[in-house]
């Protein structure tokens, strides 16, 4: 639930960064760097508002049924306090995709591996960062 003093706080903060989008736009920070990897200037403002719009909104690509620990709960009987132990009940986890933070990423990369074909090059990138987040994981 958002507070209703939250609301015009959050909706300037939305503008502030929309205003902040369009000034690096202009002194060519972002043209710069969109044009090294491919996307044209004309397109790249659109690829970064779809991108924060999109970040609001989550795919649901599958549910698994887990179990959950509900935890142990106090009741009182006739003046007694009795500790009830923690049950297992049938919980549901949601497996969905981000649409500003993953869809759209990964529509843009392979964009840019058909338009570009630089397969062994993308390849070699993939390997070495998933061999440091792997060794970087807990």
């Amino acid at each position: 639930m958002i507070l209703p003093l939250a609301l015009p706080l959050l909706l300037f903060g939305f503008v502030l960064l929309l205003l902040v989008f369009v000034f690096m736009v202009e002194i060519r920070v972002l043209a710069y760097a969109y044009r090294k990897i491919g996307v044209r200037p004309r397109y790249m403002f659109l690829v970064l508002l779809l991108s924060l719009v999109g970040s609001h909104f989550n795919i649901p690509l599958y549910s698994v049924t887990v179990p959950r620990l509900a935890p142990p709960e106090e009741v009182t009987v006739m003046g007694r306090t009795y500790v009830v132990p923690p049950a297992a009940q049938p919980g549901v986890t949601v497996v969905a995709i981000n649409v500003g933070g993953a869809l759209l990423p990964l529509l843009l990369s392979l964009y840019l591996l058909v338009h570009f074909r630089m397969y062994v090059r993308m390849l070699v990138g993939v390997a070495i960062v998933t061999a440091i987040v792997h060794g970087l994981a807990r």
